[in-house]
């Protein structure tokens, strides 16, 4: 066992922090658990650690395997290991031999790159193969180095990446992963529907205005970047398809790319609607969430979200807004109301007037603003932004009890405000 040296049978050990680095790049250097805690029991198992950032890993094909490592663990006659640096992950065994390594991305992956840990004695063989197992790419790490980190690997492939093995020559020495960093593919914005023949499908952004209408699939399923559809990470996106129930499955739908999303799911022929909040889940079932439909409706289904990123979100700025000024209650009546005014209030801190109209946005219908004005609509002397939304845009319902807006700055700067509301339905 070259790469054990166990205290005493026992040795803490911490792991990697992860820390996405650009829109689409992520890096794991193992200090830290996926959560941020640091683990205290010795050779915890890594292997679906961080699958929330697109990646586990595989030891021989042994469950629970690869394992955390402490670098304090390992004999100094063969090399001191690095500074400041205290985990990383590796395959481990107290009998038999050790195994090899894979790096598995859930989400394709366009560059990949990492350090080698292994014994100056050992060489490794590092490569990357496509999602039909055919290699991309061979590197070779050599034996005789001079520390623990034998060597790195580099990767970048037009074609994507799903899967990196590390191989030792001698199955007798553990071989070990630090440092790992990766640029996934974006997944494409598009999306699938069931139980409806589709008539007419279009992909919309909302930031930049510009929407293309695809060719109607056979198989119910569409890309909207394919068609045309150019977008950035962070743009809200909606996509909207019009057909007839065909009874051959319930009707639903699922969407790729997009995160944060909400469907609206309409019978044309009934005047009924249901709204789904997908809570990450970005499959959807109109008829489970209670709209009746039957073979030869017209059915429209949307969904609202934003093209997805790797790595964390925008910062958001809270900012207070005011539905229905006027009206402590915020009552809004379904029946007779045909629109909504929000106001977005200056305050000692923000200046309402600095927000763009044309980002503002009511959810969950992604709503825009019919009109806008500035006035001083909370009486304190400061001027705020006022704004009106046609009601059906809204997609306010029955039982709902707060609304948002959504919006930025004319500099960029991301803005959210919540209010509660009353909502009469008849």
């Amino acid at each position: 066992m070259k790469l054990s040296g166990l205290l005493g049978g026992y040795c803490v050990i911490a792991i990697a922090s992860a820390v996405a680095t650009s829109a689409q790049a992520v890096f794991i250097d193992f200090e830290t658990l996926s959560n941020g805690d640091t683990p205290v029991s010795f050779t915890s198992v890594a292997a679906s650690e961080y699958a929330s950032l697109g990646v586990t890993f595989v030891g021989g094909e042994t469950v629970d395997q690869p394992k955390f490592r402490a670098w304090n663990s390992l004999s100094t006659d063969i090399a001191d290991p690095p500074i400041n640096n205290d985990w990383f992950i590796g395959t481990f065994s107290r009998e038999g031999p050790f195994f090899d390594l894979d790096i598995l991305f859930s989400v394709p992956a366009v560059s990949v790159s990492g350090d080698v840990v292994i014994s100056p004695a050992v060489s490794v063989t590092v490569t990357a193969y496509d999602g039909l197992n055919n290699v991309l790419d061979i590197s070779i790490i050599p034996s005789g180095a001079s520390t623990w980190i034998a060597g790195s690997f580099t990767f970048s492939s037009s074609t994507p990446i799903n899967r990196v093995h590390l191989l030792p020559s001698d199955p007798n020495f553990s071989v070990g992963l630090d440092n790992l960093s990766y640029d996934l593919e974006p997944t494409a914005v598009g999306g699938s529907v069931t139980g409806m023949i589709p008539r007419k499908i279009r992909c919309e952004d909302r930031e930049t205005g510009q929407r293309v209408t695809i060719p109607l699939p056979d198989d119910g399923a569409w890309n909207c970047e394919d068609a045309g559809l150019v977008l950035d990470p962070g743009d809200r996106i909606r996509q909207r398809v019009t057909g007839i129930a065909d009874g051959t499955a319930s009707v639903g739908g699922t969407a790729t790319g997009i995160s944060g999303t909400t469907a609206r799911c309409d019978n044309k022929s009934t005047g009924k609607w249901v709204v789904i909040d997908l809570n990450g889940d970005n499959t959807w079932d109109c008829e489970e969430a209670g709209l009746g439909v039957r073979t030869g409706d017209s059915i429209v289904q949307s969904v609202l979200g934003t093209a997805e990123q790797v790595g964390p979100p925008p910062d958001v700025l809270t900012v207070s807004i005011d539905i229905k000024p006027g009206d402590d209650r915020n009552r809004i009546n379904l029946a007779k109301d045909s629109a909504v005014s929000v106001a977005v209030l200056t305050d000692s801190e923000f200046d309402a007037l600095q927000v763009d109209p044309a980002s503002v946005r009511f959810v969950p219908g992604e709503a825009a603003a019919s009109r806008h004005r500035s006035e001083d609509s909370d009486g304190d002397g400061d001027i705020d932004l006022r704004l009106r939304f046609d009601l059906d845009d809204t997609v306010i319902a029955c039982g709902d009890t707060e609304a948002t807006l959504t919006g930025a700055t004319f500099d960029g700067q991301s803005i959210t405000g919540t209010d509660s509301i009353t909502v009469i339905c008849n």
